[in-house]
Formats: C-alpha cells, sequence, structure tokens
C-alpha cells in the first residue's frame, strides 16, 4: 500500500468527517449491537459456570424412592467416570414464616460448608477451590447455623422482606421417609445456593400448590442421624474443566450419566436387597419381643387366674363354715329351747315329789340320808358322763366338717354322712372314712341313750327320796330344805340358760361379722374377675394388634420392590435448566435483531459511497484516462471504507460487547441468584471475527458495488458532468385536483422525492428500521407488563388462594371459610360465604401425541365443585374472537400457551399423568379430549369437570382450594393470612397482591434493555436521518445556490430542504411502525419464558411513542443541518466546470 494512497485516504477523510463518522457509527451500532447479544447468552453461561464450578455444583444427581445408605454410596462411587459424591438429605415442608405458610425444602447443610463462602462474588481462586466443595451454598449474609435449631433461608429479598435474621420460622415435624426435629428455628444467615438459581422456582413438590417457594438449610443434627439419604450427588472426573452446557461437557457427563443409568437395575436391586435384609432383621427382632411379651403376659395371666382360684377357695371355705356356724347355732337354740322346757319339766315333777315326799319325809329319813349319798354320786357319774359325751361329740362334728368339705373340694356336695356315703358308694369310691364316722356317730347317739337313761333313773331316785321325804313326819323342815334345794336349782338352771344364750348371742354375732367379711371377699372377687378379663380382653389385643403389626411387616418386606431412581442431570433441574434457555434466548434474539442493523449499515454505506463516488466522478475519470487500473483506483474508496467499518467494528465490540452483557445479565439477577464475574469477561474471537467480518463486510461490499458501478463507464464519460436524470410525470401529477392545489414548492419536493428512487427508497428502509426498532422496544415492555393486568383482574377475579391440606375435608373446608368471614366483619368489603369459589386441585403432567411422555410438561389442574360460582372467578374464553367458553361437567380446558406448546387444538386427546415429588411421570397416565383454549398469561392450567375429574380416578395429591377476594386492606389481609396459618388443615396461603408486586419489581429491570433498544435506535435513526439529510444536501449545493440566488430566504430554504426529510420521515416511520409489528412479535415469542405468555398487544401509545421520537430526531436533525445550509456560498457554489 503506497504512501500517497494513505495519505489521499486521509484527505477524504478530513474533507467528509461527517460522512466516515456516520459509517463509522453505524457499523459501531450494528456489531457492538449483535456482538454484545451474541457475547451476552456465552457471558451469561460462562457466569453460571463459574459460579458452579466455585461452588462444586454437581454434575449428576441421583434419587431414590426409598432413599440410600453408605453400601449404596459405595456403589455408586465405584463406577467408571464418578470422581466424588455427596449423600444428602432433605424435606419439603410447609413452614410458617411470618405469618404465611410456604412450602420449603429443608436440606441438610453440606459438611463441605465453611466461613470462606461467605461471599456472593466469584473469582479465579474460587474457581480453583471448586474442586474441593460440594454444592456449597454462598452466605450473603449472617452467620452459618452452629445449633440444631439455627437455618439459613434464601437470599432473595422479595421472599424473606417479613423474615429478618434473629426472626423465628416454624418448622413441622416430618415423619415422611425422614425424620426431622420440628419446632422453632432461628433465622441466622441468608444463602444463595447453586441448586436453586431461578428464585420464582426452587423445583416440584407434592405439597401445597405444587412448587417449592422458599429452601433453607440446617446442621446435621436437625435430622436423625439414622436416617436414609434422600439424595446422592455426582461430580463427573473431567466436567470441572469443560463450561457448564456445552457440547463437551455435555459429552462427558453424558457418558457417565449413561452408566449410571445402567447400573440403576442393579444400583434399585442390591438397595432393595439390603433394605429387604434390614427389615427382616428388624421383624425377627420385633416376633421374638412379641413372644418374649407374650409368654410375660400369658404367664402374668396365669398368676392372676391362680389368686383368684384362691381366693374362690377361701370364699368357698368360708361359706362353708358360715353355714356350720348357722346350723350349730339354730342347733343349739333349739337344744337350750328344749333343755328349758326339760327343766322345766323336771322342776314341776321335782315340786310333785317334793310334796310327796313330805308324806314320807318322817318315815324314811334313814333311808332318805342312804338315798340322798346314792343319788349325789349318780348324780356326779352322771355329769362326768355328760362331760365325756360333750367331748366325744365336739370331736365328731369336726371331723364330719372337715370330711363333708373334702368331700365338697372333691365334687360331692351331703348334708349328711348317709348322704355321703349313698353318693361316694354311686361313684364308686371307698366309704371307709364315713363308714369309720357313721361308726362314731352311732356309739355317740348309744352313748347319749344311756346317759339319758341314767339321767332318768337319777331322776327316778330323786323322786323317790323326795317322796320318802315328803313321807317323814318332820316333813316341814325337811321340805323346806327341799324347797331351798328346789329354788336354788330353779337359779342355777336360770344362770346356766343365760350363759348358753350369750354364749348363743356371741355365736350369732361372729356369723354376721363372718358374713360381712365374705361378702366383702366375694366383691373383691367380683372386681378382680373383671380385672383379670378386662385385662385380658386387653393383653389379647395388644398381642393380636402386635402380631398383625409383625405380620404387616412381614408381608411388606415380602411385598418389598425394587425402588424407582431417577438419574438426573443438570439439564433436569429447573433454574440451571430456565438460565440456560434464557442465555439461549438472547443468542436466539442476536441472531435476529441486530440484523436491522446491518441492514440500515448497508443502505447507508452504498448511499455514502455513491455519493462519495459521484463526487468525484471526474477525478475518477482522469485516473482511468491515466491508465490507473480499475484496483487502484477502487483501492482508496474501500481503504476508506474499511478504516470506517474497521474503527466502528472495533469501538463498537470493545464497548458494547461489556455494557450489553453487563446490563443484561443485571436484568437478570432479579430472578437468578448467578452472580456475574467481577471482571470483565474475555471477548469472544469467534464472535468478534464474525460481528466484525458482518459489519465490515457489508460496507465494504456496497462501497465495491458503488465503486464498481462508476467503474464500468468510459473515461470520457467519467470527465463530463453526469446527465441529469430525465424528469418525468409522477403519480401524483396525474390526480389533477390535488395537483393543482399544491404550491410549487410542495411540486418540487415531490418531484424530487420520485425522481430519486434509490434514494427515496434507501431513507425510507433506514427510517422505517429506526421505527421498528423503537417500537419493538416499546412493544416488549407492553407485552410484559399486559400479564399483570390481564390475568388480574382481567381472567382471574380472586386475589386470595388457600390450598388445604389433602387429608382435609370439605367441613374442613367449612371453617376455614367460617375463619376468613369473621376475619374480614371489620373491612368496608367483607367477604361472605357466598364469594368462595371451591376447586379440587393438584399439580399434574401433559403430554401429547406431538409432545412425549418424557418431555411432559407440569399444569395445574383445577376442578371446581360449583361451576356458577367457578365462573364468576375465573374467565374462560378464546384469546382473539374473545369469545366465552362453556364449562361443563365434561369440559377439559387447556391455557393457551400449554396448549401451543403441546401443539393440541379443540378435539385433540392429551394425557393426564400423575407427578411425584421431584416432577417426573408417576404412572400409565390416563386420556382426555380438550373441549377449549382459554386465554391465559401466567403459569399452565387445564381446567377440568367434573366428569373429566372422575375419569381420572383416584388423585391422593389432589386437594381442596378456595379462591376469593379479599379486602384490600394490608392490615385485614394480614389478619387473615395470621388466622389461617393456625389451621392445622392449611397447607398453604397465597396472596396473588404479593405475588403481583414481586413480579412487578422483577419487571423494573426491563426499563433497562428497553432503555437500551431505545438508546440504539435513537443513535441509529440520528445517525440515518442525519447521514441521508447530509447527503441530500451536498448533492444539491448548487440547486441550493440557484435558490439563494433567486431570492428565497433562508427560511424557505430550509423548509425547501427539510420538507423532503420531513415526508421520507413520515413515510419510513409509518413502515417501520408496519415492520415493528411484525418483528416485536417475534421478539415477544422468543424471550418468553416457559410459564408466562407475554401479551399479543401493542398499546397505541407506543405507536404514538416511537413515531413521535423518530419525528423529533428528525427534528434535531434539522436544527444541526440548519448551519451547513446557512453556511453554503452562491457564488462559490455556482462556480463549477460541470
Amino acid at each position: 500500500m503506497s504512501r500517497a494512497l494513505i495519505q489521499e485516504t486521509l484527505r477524504a477523510i478530513r474533507g467528509s468527517l461527517g460522512r466516515f463518522l456516520a459509517i463509522m457509527g453505524i457499523v459501531a451500532l450494528g456489531c457492538g449491537f449483535f456482538a454484545g447479544l451474541q457475547m451476552t447468552g456465552r457471558d451469561m453461561r460462562l457466569s453460571a459456570d463459574e459460579f458452579y464450578d466455585a461452588q462444586g455444583l454437581y454434575d449428576i444427581r441421583v434419587v431414590s424412592t426409598l432413599g440410600f445408605e453408605q453400601a449404596d454410596i459405595d456403589r455408586l462411587v465405584a463406577i467408571e467416570g464418578v470422581e466424588k459424591v455427596l449423600p444428602a438429605r432433605s424435606v419439603d415442608v410447609m413452614a410458617t414464616m411470618g405469618s404465611t405458610r410456604v412450602v420449603t425444602r429443608v436440606m441438610e447443610l453440606p459438611s463441605t460448608t465453611t466461613a470462606a463462602s461467605q461471599k456472593n462474588d466469584v473469582t479465579e481462586n474460587d474457581v480453583k477451590e471448586g474442586a474441593s466443595t460440594f454444592n456449597q451454598p454462598v452466605l450473603t449474609d449472617g452467620r452459618w447455623p452452629e445449633a440444631a435449631n439455627e437455618v439459613v433461608i434464601s437470599s432473595d429479598p422479595k421472599k424473606h422482606s417479613d423474615v429478618p435474621l434473629g426472626s423465628v420460622i416454624e418448622i413441622p415435624e416430618s415423619t415422611d421417609g425422614l425424620h426431622i426435629k420440628g419446632g422453632s428455628y432461628t433465622v441466622v444467615g441468608y444463602v444463595n445456593s447453586p441448586n436453586f438459581p431461578f428464585s420464582s422456582n426452587f423445583g416440584s413438590t407434592s405439597l401445597g400448590n405444587g412448587t417449592v417457594e422458599e429452601f433453607a438449610y440446617v446442621s446435621s443434627d436437625a435430622f436423625a442421624a439414622d436416617d436414609p439419604y434422600t439424595d446422592v450427588y455426582l461430580k463427573v472426573r473431567g466436567a470441572l474443566a469443560q463450561i457448564s452446557g456445552s457440547d463437551a461437557y455435555k459429552n462427558i457427563v453424558s457418558s457417565v450419566e449413561e452408566r449410571v443409568t445402567d447400573a440403576v437395575p442393579s444400583l434399585a436391586q442390591a438397595r432393595v436387597s439390603d433394605l429387604r435384609k434390614k427389615a427382616q432383621e428388624s421383624v425377627d427382632e420385633a416376633r421374638a419381643n412379641y413372644e418374649k411379651a407374650r409368654l410375660e403376659a400369658t404367664q402374668k395371666l396365669e398368676d392372676a387366674r391362680s389368686q383368684l382360684e384362691d381366693a374362690q377357695a377361701r370364699i368357698d371355705a368360708g361359706e362353708s363354715e358360715l353355714s356350720l356356724g348357722r346350723r350349730n347355732h339354730t342347733d343349739g337354740t333349739s337344744r337350750l329351747e328344749s333343755e328349758k322346757a326339760r327343766v322345766q319339766r323336771q322342776l314341776a315333777a321335782v315340786r310333785g315329789e317334793l310334796d310327796a315326799a313330805a308324806e314320807k319325809i318322817s318315815k324314811g329319813k334313814d333311808l332318805l340320808a342312804s338315798g340322798e349319798a346314792q343319788y349325789a354320786a349318780g348324780k356326779a357319774q352322771l355329769a362326768q358322763g355328760q362331760a365325756d359325751f360333750d367331748t366325744g361329740f365336739a370331736t365328731f362334728s369336726t371331723a364330719k366338717s372337715q370330711a363333708l368339705a373334702s368331700l365338697a373340694d372333691q365334687g360331692i356336695t351331703a348334708a349328711t354322712l348317709e348322704d355321703a356315703k349313698a353318693q361316694l358308694e354311686a361313684a364308686g369310691y371307698p366309704t371307709d372314712a364315713i363308714d369309720a364316722l357313721l361308726a362314731t356317730q352311732a356309739k355317740l347317739e348309744s352313748a347319749k341313750a344311756e346317759l339319758d337313761q341314767k339321767q332318768a333313773e337319777l331322776t327316778k331316785a330323786r323322786e323317790e327320796l323326795d317322796a320318802r321325804a315328803q313321807s317323814l313326819d318332820e316333813a316341814q323342815k325337811q321340805l323346806a330344805a327341799g324347797e331351798r334345794d328346789y329354788q336354788a336349782a330353779l337359779t342355777a338352771s336360770d344362770e346356766q340358760f343365760a350363759v348358753a344364750q350369750q354364749k348363743l348371742d356371741s355365736a350369732l354375732e361372729q356369723l354376721k361379722r363372718g358374713q360381712t367379711t365374705l361378702d366383702n371377699a366375694r366383691r373383691d372377687y367380683a372386681e378382680g374377675q373383671k380385672s383379670y378379663e378386662d385385662s385380658k380382653a386387653a393383653v389379647e389385643a395388644q398381642l393380636a394388634d402386635a402380631e398383625a403389626q409383625i405380620n404387616e411387616a412381614q408381608k411388606q418386606v415380602d411385598d418389598l420392590a425394587a425402588p424407582d431412581m431417577y438419574v438426573l442431570d443438570r439439564t433436569k433441574d429447573i433454574g440451571n435448566a430456565a438460565y440456560d434457555r434464557d442465555s439461549h434466548r438472547i443468542d436466539d434474539i442476536a441472531r435476529v435483531f441486530p440484523l436491522m442493523f446491518f441492514l440500515v449499515a448497508a443502505l447507508i454505506a452504498l448511499t455514502t459511497m455513491t455519493r462519495m463516488v459521484s463526487d468525484e466522478r471526474t477525478v475518477i475519470g482522469m485516473h482511468k484516462a491515466l491508465g490507473y487500473s480499475k484496483a487502484a483506483i477502487a483501492a482508496k474508496y474501500v481503504l476508506y471504507a474499511a478504516i470506517a467499518s474497521v474503527t466502528g467494528a472495533a469501538l463498537g465490540i470493545a464497548v458494547l460487547s461489556q455494557v450489553l452483557p453487563n446490563i443484561i445479565i443485571s436484568a437478570y439477577a432479579s430472578i437468578y441468584n448467578i452472580p456475574h464475574a467481577e471482571s470483565a469477561m474475555p471477548i469472544s474471537a469467534p464472535i468478534t471475527l464474525l460481528s466484525g467480518g458482518l459489519g465490515v463486510g457489508v460496507t465494504l461490499l456496497a462501497t465495491i458495488s458503488a465503486v464498481l458501478s462508476t467503474l464500468r463507464e468510459e473515461p470520457s464519460a467519467l470527465m463530463l458532468p453526469k446527465t441529469p436524470k430525465a424528469g418525468s410525470r409522477i403519480l401524483l401529477e396525474r390526480i389533477t385536483p390535488l395537483w393543482k392545489r399544491l404550491s410549487f414548492s410542495w411540486k418540487v419536493s415531490a418531484r424530487n422525492l420520485f425522481r430519486f428512487k434509490r434514494r427515496l427508497f434507501m431513507t425510507v428502509i433506514g427510517i422505517a428500521g429506526c421505527t421498528a426498532l423503537l417500537l419493538v422496544a416499546f412493544g416488549v415492555q407492553n407485552s410484559i407488563n399486559d400479564v399483570i393486568d390481564a390475568q388480574w383482574p382481567g381472567l382471574f377475579h380472586y386475589d386470595y388462594i388457600v390450598g388445604m391440606k389433602k387429608e382435609a375435608t370439605t367441613d374442613d373446608v367449612h371453617a376455614v371459610e367460617g375463619r376468613i368471614t369473621a376475619a374480614t366483619q371489620s373491612a368496608p368489603e367483607k367477604v361472605s360465604s357466598d364469594d368462595f369459589t371451591l376447586v379440587w386441585r393438584e399439580n399434574i403432567l401433559v403430554s401429547s401425541d406431538t409432545l412425549s411422555k418424557e418431555h411432559a410438561v407440569s399444569v395445574i389442574e383445577m376442578s371446581p365443585l360449583e361451576t356458577d360460582r367457578f365462573e364468576n372467578a375465573v374467565v374462560l374464553r378464546e384469546r382473539l374472537s374473545q369469545k366465552s367458553l362453556e364449562f361443563t361437567d365434561d369440559s377439559v380446558v387447556l391455557s393457551e400457551k400449554i396448549a401451543k406448546k403441546l401443539n393440541v387444538h379443540v378435539g385433540d386427546r392429551v394425557t393426564v399423568y400423575k407427578q411425584d415429588r421431584i416432577g417426573n411421570v408417576a404412572d400409565a397416565g390416563k386420556s382426555l379430549t380438550v373441549t377449549g383454549i382459554t386465554e391465559n398469561y401466567a403459569w399452565h392450567y387445564m381446567y377440568v369437570g367434573k366428569n373429566a375429574e372422575k375419569s381420572l380416578g383416584p388423585r391422593e395429591n389432589a386437594s381442596y382450594a378456595l379462591l376469593f377476594s379479599a379486602p384490600k386492606d394490608e392490615a385485614i389481609r394480614q389478619q387473615i393470612g395470621d388466622e389461617l396459618s393456625e389451621d392445622s388443615q392449611v397447607a398453604s396461603v397465597s396472596d396473588i397482591n404479593t405475588t403481583i408486586k414481586v413480579y412487578k419489581e422483577s419487571l423494573e429491570v426491563v426499563g433497562k434493555v428497553v432503555a437500551i433498544l431505545i438508546i440504539s435506535a435513537a443513535l441509529l435513526a440520528f445517525i440515518v436521518l442525519y447521514n441521508l439529510t447530509n447527503i441530500n444536501i451536498e448533492e444539491r449545493i448548487r440547486e441550493i445556490a440557484s435558490l439563494k440566488v433567486l431570492g428565497f430566504t433562508r427560511r424557505e430554504v430550509d423548509a425547501y430542504v427539510f420538507r423532503e426529510t420531513f415526508l421520507l420521515t413520515l413515510g419510513g416511520s409509518t413502515l417501520g411502525l408496519i415492520l415493528g409489528s411484525c418483528l416485536e412479535g417475534f421478539v415477544v415469542q422468543t424471550a418468553e419464558v416457559d410459564t408466562v405468555m407475554f401479551g399479543r398487544v401493542i398499546h397505541p401509545l407506543s405507536f404514538v411513542y416511537a413515531f413521535g421520537l423518530t419525528l423529533l430526531f428528525s427534528f434535531f436533525v434539522y436544527v444541526a443541518m440548519r448551519h451547513k445550509l446557512a453556511k453554503i456560498d452562491m457564488v462559490e457554489s455556482l462556480k463549477s466546470v460541470d
């Protein structure tokens, strides 16, 4: 390259600096915007990769429905390619934070957690240390848990605004597989976690509304030490060196993932074998304990039975003794009465004898004395015989009672010895003992008879003596003595009778006391018998229950099936996948959006260089005539364009490749917890070359095209002025009435516009591109902001959702309604029982013929219990026609976005699946026919009628949900939340206003992106208008000078020139509005997240803003170019060789 060429090119740059800067600026915008957007997606992925590497995020996650023990972990470690494993425990609970119950995933803090992780910025050293960390959360504020009742939670301020450090949250005790200690936990810190980069969704669950809303880390002490692990995280050897999500990373991880997947059957079988062995040991131990307890219980019951039998024996013996005592008392009383009668008779006889003896006393005094002696001896002998008889009789009675009692124990009951003998003989038993007693009884009866006889004889002797005494003449004295004896005998008999009666009375009292004791014994026996029967029944029931439990446990052991194991990589993580998708959405936008800049750049370059070449036609002709080659002549212009485009490309790429990613990633930081790297991201060489190549390429192609077009002419033609374009009638002139009413200046402007059609086309296209970009910016903002207003209250006429627990009944629902109604009585907008809409709700998975089961989409299914109330709460309508959809018991209505994703229409069939706790398909699925597709903007819904719901069969994860509009008063809404948080049957409370507030805060960052688009479009518009206006003036300097010579005023000259610019701006802006409407639709659909459908309508004000800003930029150009028009010198401009 010759020095002369360089100097000439530099002179050309200095001579047309505005033109040079215009090319440089438009190329800088195009290349910078393209490179910036292209690098944004890459920088997002690099930032994520650095964060993941620094915190040691897992590569593969293995989940089992039966958990993991150390043996399972050892098996996973042994798989080829697995570098490191981290077993972990986690459980989903309904935690109470402030006044709200939220679905919270409580996890065991990784053992690698250190104080070094108390930051949120990623450095190179962190990445190196990432090799030793594993799923390490980042402490953003506070400290790590030190005690079992301390916890750290998500650092997202929108989620914990009412949970400051030091506050207490309530975590319920969980026994569903894991045993976490329930109770109060003190929040000691906030963390970001690489496991949960997406702040809007922390995963799927079977609780609440099906989405994990918060996560928390606790120390390992909060879990039971013998609990199984719920997850095992794997690091793949060599994966750390690759960028997460890249093809190289996927290849490394997928190979190990395939090996883990291939090992799943053996891992599952080994797991169930271990569990079965362990469970069988527990069952056997329980069975041994049961047998031991059964024997102990049986022995205790036998002891109690023996004690009862002993008591019964004592009662029977007591009854026998009492019976005998009663008989003895009766016999004694009878004998006493008989004795009294006998004595009275004897005394009467004695009285008679005394009277008779009184007559014989005088004759038989001597005989009487002898008789008296004999009488006394006989009486003594009789007394001795009587005593012997009484002793023998008592001994006999005792032996008799014992014999009869012994027989009673043998089951032979007899009142007399004769009866007993008869029964013994009848039974074939020996009667020796009874015969001996009968012999004794006979002897006693004989002795009794002898005593009676002696008594009679003695009595007779007494009578004889008395008779003799009476016969004595001295009868009076002896009679008196006999009378005294008689009185003494009478007194003695009375005393004896009194003593005997006293003994009988004492015996009777003893009998009464014995009866009382016996009655007490019978009562104690009855109570003991009842207690025994109750204890026996309770023991038998407990033993039966224990045996049933053991049998059931044995059955569970026998029926224990291999667990379902899921092998998940990072793409299955909701947050990771969402971030990766969003980064690729930026790539999609980057592939289309900057094309507008390149198109405008090409037009500007072509127009500018065409004008430059046209201005130097004569010089080019002279060079060509002097023998310069076409390449030598074109080199100046190509070098000019190359310097402008290369400089612009370098400047644009250097600046926007850093600015754009920072702004966009900062905007995404509102919904992602992935920090942007502290240092500037490296500029990608391939992207730089591609971007610069496109920018420089289109500029050089346009330049070469313009130069070659001129170089085709002969030198002689080039050295002559270019023949002016022949004038012709334009279309407007054919509209005679309108043409006649136009002034001269308007007619000239109209002819100029249509005479230079290429300039017209390029200007209109350039301005249209600027307006289109502005409209896209405002339209995107409209589309995103419309989500809230279109959904609430456009489609959803409720702002509060109360989710009930799965076991809750309709009575529990009515109780909750009562609490809400009571809480709103003081509000102007009272909530009554008619304001509630009750639905049956569940998170499900849905697939279609075009979307396989493996890619089934999560949907919130709602089945209203009362259609009328439901239609007041939710508007079902088609979006385009706004026609209401009829909802019946057989209806199956899908929200629009999910229908589009499933690629189904009315009449098509979809398959509904149950969803497990990690969001996977959990059954074979049931098919339903779509009856309608409704307008919807936030989340995915499927509204199902009663009959369609029944056809799905039992849904164990479904629960009731109450929809209603709460009063606007925040204090009342807070009170409702407080009331419901105390209800044991309430699973979740969702205040839609809070959700809307969080969503609107997130949307504030959209303003940054919109500002970028507006500023870029503004710069582009200004450059385009400035450059085209500048070229227009340059081309018409002589014409403008002529107008000044003819006496046109400055104002008229300005109007003459800028009228055309204004008309071109109007036309280009109008075309730009049409083009922008199409481009906005593409950008919106590309930028949409999975769970949200952005608005599809651009607001009228956005059209006004885009159109008005383009006109405003046109005005700025007018102000900037007026000075150039004023500087045009009439004399110098008219001096020309043309």
